[in-house]
């Protein structure tokens, strides 16, 4: 990565909007994936620690790609308006 890029990069994790639209974007899919992949087990009753650490991760990591994808959107949108498309 260029130190431009990096720069770019900076920029957009600096921009509440990025963090807003990952956050939502994040809690919603995170909270759904966790209720398709783990729910049955708490409904069951049958939660292991194993359960417990999937559900904490679940969304956590859908938070990490969606932060990633709204940086990357934010960056192409940043390099677009620096180059005047």
């Amino acid at each position: 990565m260029t130190p431009s890029t990096r720069k770019i990069w900076k920029q957009a994790l600096e921009s509440r909007g990025v963090w807003i639209r990952a956050i939502k974007l994040g809690a919603t899919v995170g909270v759904i994936q966790m209720a398709l992949n783990q729910g049955d087990y708490w409904l069951k009753g049958a939660v292991t620690t194993a359960v417990v650490i999937k559900t904490i991760m679940t969304p956590i990591v859908t938070f990490g790609v969606s932060l990633y994808a709204a940086t990357e959107t934010r960056v192409e949108q940043m390099k677009n308006e620096k180059s005047g498309k």
